[in-house]
C-alpha cells in the first residue's frame, strides 16, 4: 500500500495515502479534565460526551463535554466521592431522555460497581443504584441499552453461587435498570456451562436482547458464543459458538447492521501475534440463516493485530481499531495499533494510521470509535512522556 509520511511536531506518523492523519482536538492535562480516556464517546445536539478513568482529584476521573463546532471542552465533572469512572473500553453514556446512565465498575464506596445518571442541563451527576454481593450482578463493564422503557445491561460476575468454570464470583448476569424508580432487577444468571459465561455488550433487536459471552460448555474450545436474550419470558438462546483457530475465539463487542451482525474477534486466527494467540479476525453473523462467516484475518504488524472493542458502520464499510501492530517505531515492540477499514462488499482491508505512542497527542486507541455525520471521533487512553490521552477525529 502506497504509504506518505506525515510530520507532527517532528514526529513521523504514517497515514494512507488516501486518507489524511487523524487531528488532534484536544489533549487532556490530568487536572481537572481528568487523564486516561478509556471508553466511547457519545454525541448529542452537537457535543461529544465521554469519561476519562483518572486524574481527577483524587484519581476518581471525570465526565467530560467536548464541543464539537468550537472543537473545545466545554465543562469536566468528577464522580462523586469514592467512586470512579469505569475503566471498560465498552461503557459509554447511553441516553434515555435528556438524561444520560452510565457504569463505574467498582471502587470506594461502591465495591461491586453502580449505575449513576448525569443531567447535562443541571451538570449534576449521581449514583443512583450500587451492585451489591450474590446473587446480584459486580463489576458492570458494558454500555445500558434501553428498551421500552427500561435500561439493560450485563455484568461479567456475579449471579449465580452455583454456577459452573466461573470463579467464585459467579459467571455474571443480565439485568434491568428502572430509570423512573432507579430499581435493578437481575433477568438472568449465567451458568458457564453451554449458556456460557462472562457476558459484554448487549444490542436490542425486535424486542429482544443479542449479545456475546464466553461459552465455557464447550469441551473442545473455551471460546465465546453469541446469544439472543427474550426479556418476555427472560430465556437465553445460543446463536453461534465460536471454535478458535481460523474460526475465532472471542465475540468481541458486535454491532448490529441490519439483520446481521459484525463483530471483530480479538485473538485466533493468524499465529503470528502477541502470546502466540493469533491476530484476530472480522466476522459477519446472519441472523436469519444463522450463519457465521469469517471475513477477513489480521495479518499482524504492519497490517494490525489484536482488534478491540466495537465496530462502527459508515457507508458500506467498517471501521475499527487494533491493539497492536503498526509501525514498529512506537514505544510497545508490537506496535501501538493502527486504524483499519474493512470494504465489506470488497472483503478488502485497509489501514488508514497507525498509532505512535511516544507523541505529544498520540498514544494508543483503547476505545470504540464514534460516528458524527461524516466523520469518526476517537481517544487515544495514553500517550508516553507524561501525557494523558487525546481526543481526535478523521474523515474516513
Amino acid at each position: 500500500m502506497l504509504k506518505k509520511a506525515i510530520v507532527l511536531s517532528g514526529a513521523l506518523l504514517m497515514a494512507s495515502a488516501a486518507h489524511a492523519a487523524p487531528k488532534t482536538l484536544y489533549a487532556f492535562t490530568g487536572g481537572a479534565d481528568g487523564s486516561f480516556p478509556e471508553a466511547p464517546m457519545i454525541e448529542t445536539g452537537g457535543v461529544l460526551y465521554g469519561t476519562t478513568s483518572s486524574g481527577y482529584g483524587d484519581s476518581y476521573g471525570a465526565l467530560f463535554v467536548f464541543d464539537i463546532s468550537k472543537a473545545t471542552l466545554t465543562a469536566s465533572y468528577p464522580m462523586p466521592a469514592g467512586t470512579s469512572f469505569a475503566r471498560s473500553p465498552n461503557a459509554s453514556l447511553p441516553q434515555f431522555g435528556k438524561t444520560l446512565y452510565g457504569i463505574e465498575e467498582g471502587s470506594f464506596s461502591t465495591p461491586n460497581g453502580s449505575i449513576y445518571s448525569f443531567d447535562p442541563t443541571s451538570g449534576i451527576l449521581s449514583t443512583v443504584y450500587a451492585f451489591g454481593q450474590l446473587p446480584d450482578g459486580n463489576y458492570p463493564q458494558s454500555d445500558l441499552v434501553a428498551v421500552n422503557g427500561k435500561l439493560y445491561g450485563t455484568t461479567p460476575n456475579g449471579g449465580s453461587e452455583t454456577s459452573q468454570n466461573c470463579s467464585d464470583d459467579g459467571c455474571g448476569t443480565i439485568y434491568q435498570f428502572d430509570p423512573t424508580q432507579n430499581v435493578e432487577t437481575v433477568l438472568y444468571r449465567f451458568q458457564g456451562g453451554t449458556d456460557g459465561g462472562y457476558p459484554g455488550q448487549l444490542i436490542a433487536y425486535n424486542g429482544d436482547l443479542l449479545g456475546s459471552a464466553y461459552n465455557f460448555g464447550d469441551p473442545n474450545c473455551q471460546c465465546a458464543m453469541l446469544f439472543r436474550f427474550s426479556p418476555a419470558n427472560n430465556t437465553l438462546t445460543t446463536l453461534y459458538a465460536f471454535q478458535g483457530g481460523s474460526d475465532g475465539a472471542g465475540g468481541g463487542e458486535p454491532i448490529l447492521q441490519g439483520d446481521f451482525l459484525y463483530g471483530a474477534s480479538y485473538d485466533a486466527g493468524n499465529q503470528g501475534c502477541e502470546g502466540g494467540n493469533g491476530c484476530g479476525i472480522l466476522y459477519a453473523f446472519n441472523l436469519k440463516t444463522l450463519k457465521k462467516t469469517t471475513l477477513y484475518t489480521f495479518p499482524g504488524g504492519g497490517g494490525g493485530g489484536e482488534p478491540i472493542n466495537g465496530l462502527i458502520y459508515y457507508k458500506g464499510k467498517l471501521y475499527g481499531v487494533t491493539r497492536t501492530g503498526g509501525t514498529p517505531y512506537c514505544n510497545r515492540p508490537n506496535g501501538c495499533g493502527v486504524i483499519y477499514q474493512f470494504d465489506i462488499a470488497a472483503r478488502k482491508a485497509k489501514v488508514l494510521y497507525a498509532f505512535r505512542g511516544n507523541h505529544l497527542l498520540y498514544g494508543s486507541a483503547l476505545a470504540t470509535l464514534t460516528l458524527v455525520g461524516d466523520t469518526i471521533y476517537g481517544t487515544t487512553a495514553d500517550s508516553h512522556g507524561g501525557y494523558n490521552g487525546t481526543i481526535f477525529s478523521f474523515k474516513p
